[in-house]
């Protein structure tokens, strides 16, 4: 507020006080008459309100002129002196935070991932009421270890197996892979066969793979009409004549000899997938080469076996597994299906190139072009570079009909 204003404020108090004390004046001596004394207390009691209420309107306009702020507002007034205590009022809750829900990236506890058929791949061919062991390569991709108390097991399809749940050999840790077979046998009717398998945890509960960890993982076959085996080479290899690149050699080779070659008959031959067979294999070995017994093989190591001739009749074909022995793992040959011609030349009709790659081939060739007409074959393996570490197999080499 200005000087100006408190100069106008101040005279307006003046002049209200002056006012009130010309109005009321003096009181006057107190007379003898009582009734004159109860009229004169009673002009004392006005007076002394008149100068109360005269008091009062200074005040007020003391509190006036005040600087001010503004108010809270005022309680109603109520017919009643009793005040009203405060409710008690609550500070609010302060919220609690909870940690947010741990994150992890850990793998569910039981997931595999399907890495490969190891023996029988998909549509295979199969004699009715042959017998085969189905191997797969599965991965362990979940947070926890598959131990002695899970097991391969089979959930639908057709049943190729008497057994239907095998356990796991040993422990099979997060990251690892684990080789799983179960033995099967193809069924007497003529068809494609599918059979599903998954594993089953210590809980039984069955898993698979996929994102849904329920993908099942099968073998499939195919069972032709039964055929016969008319000439099995692997039973017969001695009434071939075997050779090396040089000369003859005897049948069965007395030794292993690196220098000369060799050819022997195992009857559960071990391969380079690491499984071994049921059915016999050649073990062939070319010696260190030198001379062109076979002008059209040149001159690297070679081993190679004449079987005497066989008729030949429509339908007829050649058949065997074809591959290098497990652990042998510089082995690098080529394999010949020659045709001996009666003025004593030869013709490849088909060759293979196998090295260590952990995977074996199966080889078919229709002979239907020579039928009515005897025939001689011979198998040979030559070898592409170094000989000394080419342990190569026919295994169940034969002539179907």
């Amino acid at each position: 507020m200005g000087k100006r204003d408190w100069f106008v404020l101040g005279m307006a108090v003046f002049f209200f006080a002056a006012l009130l004390a010309g109005c009321f004046g003096a009181p006057s001596p107190v007379p003898n008459d009582p009734s004159a004394l109860h009229t004169q207390a009673v002009q004392t009691v006005s007076a002394k309100l008149t100068l109360d209420a005269g008091s009062t309107a200074v005040v007020l306009l003391t509190q006036m002129a005040q600087p001010t702020v503004t108010p809270s507002p005022s309680p109603s007034e109520t017919t009643t002196a009793t005040p009203i205590p405060a409710t008690p009022t609550q500070a609010p809750l302060t919220p609690t935070l909870q940690p947010p829900a741990p994150t992890t990236s850990s793998a569910p506890c039981d997931w595999l991932e399907f890495v490969s058929d190891v023996t029988v791949q998909d549509g295979k061919e199969f004699l009715p009421g042959a017998q085969f062991t189905k191997t797969w390569r599965l991965k362990n991709i979940g947070s926890c270890t598959w131990t002695r108390e899970y097991d391969l097991v089979y959930i639908g399809g057709d049943q190729l197996s008497s057994v239907v749940n095998i356990p796991l050999g040993g422990n099979i840790p997060p990251g690892t892979m684990v080789d799983v077979s179960i033995n099967m046998t193809a069924p007497e009717v003529a068809g494609t066969y599918t059979s599903y398998w998954q594993l089953r945890n210590a809980s039984d509960v069955l898993f698979g793979g996929g994102e849904d960890r329920d993908r099942s993982f099968y073998v499939r076959i195919k069972v032709d009409e039964e055929e016969t085996v008319f000439y099995d080479m692997a039973v017969r290899y001695c009434r071939a004549e075997w050779a090396n690149s040089r000369l003859g050699l005897q049948c069965p080779t007395p030794i292993e000899d690196q220098m000369l070659g060799f050819v022997y008959k195992d009857d559960n031959p071990r391969l380079e997938t690491g499984d071994r067979e049921e059915e016999p294999a050649l073990v062939t070995h070319p010696d260190r080469g030198g001379i062109m017994r076979f002008d059209f093989l040149g001159e690297q190591g070679l081993i190679a076996g004449a079987f005497p001739e066989q008729l030949i009749e429509e339908g007829d074909r050649f058949e065997a597994v074809i591959g290098c022995m497990y652990g042998h793992r510089d082995c690098n040959v080529q394999f010949y299906l020659l045709l001996q011609k009666p003025n004593g030349n030869y013709d490849i009709l088909a060759s293979w190139q196998e090295y260590y790659d952990g995977e074996v081939t199966t080889v078919i060739y229709d002979l239907s072009e020579w039928a009515g007409r005897e025939i001689g074959l011979i198998l040979a393996v030559v070898a592409n570079g170094s000989a000394d570490d080419d342990y190569a197999f026919w295994l169940s080499p034969r002539l179907v009909r």
